[in-house]
């Protein structure tokens, strides 16, 4: 979703995977004539899509919201489309119209997260299953597990709100992912120019920065989702001060003091060796 349109807050923020989901993203769609070369020969960018795994688990958006459905259709890689770095594929070229149309109808809340656990007592960010979901207000919701759609079923109008109200605190304290590539600065954003990536919502500085963001989210968000790497290395999860970052290799990281900073630029290899080693063992504790 995207600030062009300026649907309502819960659209906005949440459709990118919703945000920008609509503004200038990029659409790329299976019979896009541009194929890249690769190893001498071209390769059909259609051919080349279906390498990616498809968000919401392939299924069809769409069909989540048929009448009566239990269980959404599996989508087809003839009919994909990509939004936001992300590829969804549709059961067929009428859902897919449906969805362009409008894409923050379809599109899940939250960024997929799970409703019940962001909502709930600790705040979680955990992904969302998208074969267990409700459909609530006209807003398609994911759960964790069955035993988290049972529990909260019947909560869902407090549970979306908090949800929603916590999920709509930006990553990078509201700076421009953006402003720290282009820029080499920590410029603040807005949530007029906000789009949604991957669970996380993105506030740019300004338009043509969320243009730019929505064409590929991956080369802009920080590294190990804000969290110092140094603080990583060491076994311990802390954000980065977002004020406080480096650039290396086309990524960014946030240290979260000048200390931090000082020994990273010093160290960077032998500390991002163990950083992603240490973030797949501190996945249980992440948010």
């Amino acid at each position: 979703m995207s600030a062009k349109s300026h649907p309502k807050a819960s659209d906005r923020f949440a459709a990118v995977l919703l945000a920008a989901l609509i503004a200038g993203s990029s659409v790329v769609s299976a019979d896009e004539k541009n194929p890249p070369a690769s190893a001498g020969k071209k390769i059909p960018p259609q051919e080349k899509m279906r390498q990616v795994e498809p968000a919401a688990g392939g299924f069809c958006l769409v069909s989540y919201f048929d009448e009566g459905r239990e269980k959404p259709l599996s989508g087809d890689p003839a009919h994909q489309m990509t939004y936001i770095g992300e590829v969804y594929y549709f059961s067929s070229a009428e859902a897919k119209k449906k969805f362009e149309a409008a894409p923050y109808k379809y599109l899940p809340q939250l960024g997929g997260m799970c409703v019940t656990a962001l909502g709930g007592p600790y705040a979680n960010r955990l992904p969302g299953n998208p074969r267990i979901f409700s459909i609530f207000e006209g807003r398609l919701y994911f759960y964790s597990s069955t035993r988290a759609k049972r529990t909260y079923e019947d909560k869902l109008e407090p549970l979306t709100q908090r949800a929603h109200r916590r999920f709509n605190v930006p990553a990078a304290g509201g700076h421009c992912p953006v402003s720290y590539r282009l820029e080499q600065k920590a410029r603040k954003g807005t949530s007029v120019f906000r789009s949604v990536y991957r669970g996380y919502a993105y506030d740019m500085s300004s338009q043509d920065f969320q243009d730019a963001f929505d064409k590929g989210p991956a080369n802009y968000v920080p590294a190990y989702h804000g969290f110092c790497p140094v603080s990583i290395a060491d076994d311990v999860l802390w954000l980065g001060d977002p004020t406080v970052f480096s650039i290396l290799n086309g990524k960014t990281y946030l240290l979260k003091d000048a200390k931090a900073k000082q020994k990273f630029d010093a160290e960077t290899a032998a500390i991002l060796k163990q950083a992603d080693t240490k973030w797949l063992t501190l996945k249980g504790r992440r948010p």
